[in-house]
């Protein structure tokens, strides 16, 4: 005769005097010195470890009515609590982050790990003991022991686990199995059921304290420090009316918890027991709500404890954990969770990570995104599903093994990409898989993603790897994603202390670096570039400035502690953008910027028009579109969301008669700008002063291009990536491809590429030289 156990109510010894212990801080001399020793040997300066840490940075007037008032320090893609056996925790983020001038904390949960499934843990019913460990203290505690699999009893399938421990002295000796569940983790916000199922053939009691038990562990992850780690223990005793703590060391601390299960209801010695306990409300009674939602269970183990002479043996089968918990309910928990920690000093924002044929982050999530489909056509749905409902996606670690295939042969259509990640090869950076989206039309912001996946990271993170900073007057987290979707920002290393903000600009400064694009006549020759950078520290030596892919400046900045100046570099015929990078002396990137968009049409030589959207959520995905000049008049289409107002900006020497379409205008004629201001959709018309021009022809627009592999001469590393040079003065092999200096080593590489190497070209960089001002 079988009995079942809901256990409940459990009653626990000492519970009074239980102590939750205060967070801990993770910082320890030893990482500061081997992150010192790295930098060291990086050649930089381990100085700036020990800088103090500043929070928001003000943008100096004038660059913050462009750019926004405030710079926020992000950390992009901290794992949830969710996935990983040593993943770092909400709380220390909150101390670990705040310590080191971080803004906010952008949280990513797999997806796909919310869910408990059967099998969890791997065959639990012993079927097969190939992810079962055995363990024995056999050699360290005479006696007999016995580990098994056996068909002498079973509840399912045909074999169950044969234990049996049986020692001699005072000392306990153990024999069992364990699995380390790792990548297959039960977080316990799921609202975990443990089942399993004991059959006791033998626990002795031969003294007046316990001398057999048959006992079942969960490990979960760590919490506090890297050594500390929450453990329970339900536990089956010999003789349940002694202590379990009487002459034993099975006592109730900071971190374990002894539940006797046998205590409340008798054990059926020759029979099946079945068992069926919450270990989400036991560990929250336990350990506390906050402490346990943090929690998962990452290691399982099933033991028969003997000393004495008092041999403990059983059969166990059918162990499950199982949830009653949707993977929607289970996010919605963490996600509260990640919430609660939420404050002026330090937001936190929670999100998923969408394991796809290319890995994808997806931030502040409120409600669980369920991937359909799979496969290439499944992220492409998923993408398009996540711009359907007016929200942003990018590409993580696309560097990282296979996904390095997957974003070259096919043009994701993502809002950003990683371009510096932890996960990426070599130092860190993506930039040519970066620059062949740009050249392709696919104007995807950078961003960076630490990444973090243990507790050290924090500070490595914080004091080492590059970092996200963004433009914005807010630091909601709404903001901050739309800012990073538009590009309204930069990355730089977290060693610099101050910040130092890079302003890239264009039209004597009146439009941002990001991805709204600056519409020109086709005949203009040159692109106008503000470039600004402050406190530049002194491991800064050199700015370089990319256009479509290739160097065409390299800047010393030895000795300086700031750098404004105007560059016209030559504007090519098709699609064109600049971007910076700033390089140590090794020529390792520690800061980049976003890029500055060109598009040529026919309008005047004497025109220019971009988007200049708020950072209202939502305003990236805005265009303007259908560019039409002839006739003394400019037509084009703004196009919006209908709750979001944008403006465009057109550069006219020609004064406005009139504006129709909008809501409202005003026209600059100082500056020369028109200031055009909509919503939703919106067809402007402007009519000018009298002109001779008569030119007309609608704008080419920068859309995603026919994925790469079916063009499979359209991009060569090292050359300008335009498929016609139709500006003779601007040549495709440019003096040298500085993105050597990135380490690529798969450029090249990659089926289709062009394999030859880069040439020096020193009339190039001759024809460069005026580009100063």
């Amino acid at each position: 005769m079988s009995s079942v156990y809901n256990i409940f109510e459990i009653v626990i010894e000492d519970f009074s005097k239980l102590k939750i212990s205060s967070i801990k801080k993770t910082v320890k001399i030893a990482l500061i010195f081997l992150s010192s020793v790295m930098l060291l040997l990086s050649g930089i300066n381990p100085y700036f470890l020990v800088q103090p840490a500043s929070a928001v940075t003000p943008t100096p007037s004038p660059l913050g009515t462009l750019f926004g008032p405030n710079i926020y320090k992000i950390m992009v893609h901290v794992n949830g609590a969710d996935k990983g056996s040593v993943s770092p925790y909400y709380h220390t983020y909150v101390s670990g982050y705040k310590e080191n001038g971080y803004d906010q904390v952008l949280y990513n949960m797999d997806h796909n790990l919310l869910e408990i499934t059967s099998e969890e843990p791997y065959f639990g019913s012993f079927e097969n003991l190939t992810p079962w460990i055995k363990k024995s203290t056999s050699s360290t505690v005479p006696g007999q022991y016995l580990i098994e699999q056996s068909t002498a009893q079973h509840i399912d399938g045909n074999n169950s686990l044969h234990a049996k421990a049986s020692a001699l002295g005072a000392a306990f000796g153990s024999a069992g199995m364990f699995q380390n569940m790792l990548w297959a983790i039960a977080p316990v916000a799921a609202n975990l059921n443990l089942k399993f199922s004991i059959y006791p053939v033998s626990l002795q009691s031969t003294t007046a304290s316990p001398d057999s038990l048959i006992m079942v562990e969960l490990d979960f992850n760590y919490y506090d420090s890297a050594t500390t780690v929450p453990k329970m223990f339900l536990v089956l005793q010999d003789n349940p009316a002694e202590l379990l703590a009487s002459g034993t060391a099975f006592t109730n601390s900071t971190d374990n918890v002894y539940y006797v299960l046998n205590r409340q209801a008798l054990l059926q010695s020759g029979a099946w027991n079945n068992f069926n306990l919450n270990i989400t409300d036991l560990a929250a009674r336990y350990y506390g709500q906050n402490k346990a939602l943090n929690l998962k269970i990452n290691g399982l183990h099933i033991n028969a404890y003997s000393r004495n002479n008092a041999p403990s043996e059983f059969y166990s089968d059918a162990v499950q954990l199982t949830s009653s918990n949707t993977a929607e309910q289970t996010y919605s928990i963490l996600s509260n969770l990640i919430k609660s920690y939420d404050t002026p000093e330090l937001r936190t924002a929670s999100g998923e990570k969408l394991d796809l044929p290319s890995a994808l982050l997806y931030f502040n999530v409120s409600t669980y995104l369920r991937p359909s489909g799979s496969g290439i056509a499944g992220e492409h749905q998923v993408i398009e599903t996540i711009h359907s409902k007016g929200d942003y996606v990018f590409l993580s670690k696309p560097d990282e093994g296979s996904y390095r295939d997957y974003a070259l042969n096919n043009l994701w259509n993502v809002d950003g990409i990683a371009v510096y990640s932890t996960h990426n090869k070599k130092m860190g950076f993506a930039m040519d898989i970066w620059d062949y989206y740009l050249s392709k039309g696919v104007l995807a912001m950078g961003i960076a993603e630490e990444h973090p996946m243990n507790t050290t990271d924090v500070q490595f993170s914080a004091t080492t790897a590059p970092t996200q900073y963004v433009y914005t007057d807010s630091s909601s987290t709404t903001t901050t994603v739309e800012a990073m979707a538009q590009g309204r920002g930069f990355v730089e290393a977290g060693y610099i202390r101050p910040t130092m903000p890079i302003f890239l600009s264009a039209e004597n400064q009146q439009i941002p670096m990001g991805k709204f694009p600056i519409y020109v006549d086709t005949g203009r020759n040159t692109a106008t570039l503000n470039i600004n950078l402050q406190n530049i520290p002194s491991v800064a030596k050199t700015l370089r400035v990319i256009r479509n892919g290739t160097t065409i400046n390299t800047i010393s900045l030895q000795g300086l502690t700031s750098y404004n100046t105007t560059l016209t570099p030559t504007l090519p015929d098709k699609s064109n953008y600049f971007r910076l990078e700033v390089l140590n002396a090794n020529g390792i990137i520690i800061a980049f910027s976003n890029p500055i968009i060109y598009v040529k049409t026919s309008i005047s030589s004497d025109m220019w028009l971009a988007l200049s959207p708020s950072l209202q959520y939502g305003s990236a995905t805005s265009s303007i579109s259908s560019i039409k000049y002839g006739s003394s008049t400019l037509s084009f289409t703004a196009t919006s969301k209908d709750t979001i107002q944008v403006t465009t900006k057109v550069f006219t020497s020609k004064a406005p008669l009139n504006v129709t379409g909008a809501q409202n205008w005003s026209y600059d004629p100082t500056s020369n700008i028109l200031t055009i201001k909509t919503k939703g959709t919106a067809q402007i018309t402007v009519t000018f002063t009298a002109t001779t021009t008569t030119t007309t022809k609608t704008t080419p627009i920068n859309t995603p291009a026919t994925p790469k592999n079916q063009h499979p001469d359209d991009h060569k590393p090292g050359k300008d990536n335009n498929d016609d040079h139709e500006d003779h003065n601007d040549h495709g092999k440019d003096a040298k491809d500085n993105h050597d200096d990135n380490d690529h080593g798969n450029k090249g590489k990659h089926k289709g590429w062009d394999k030859d190497k880069d040439k020096d070209d020193k009339k190039d960089d001759d024809e460069h030289e005026d580009e100063h001002s």
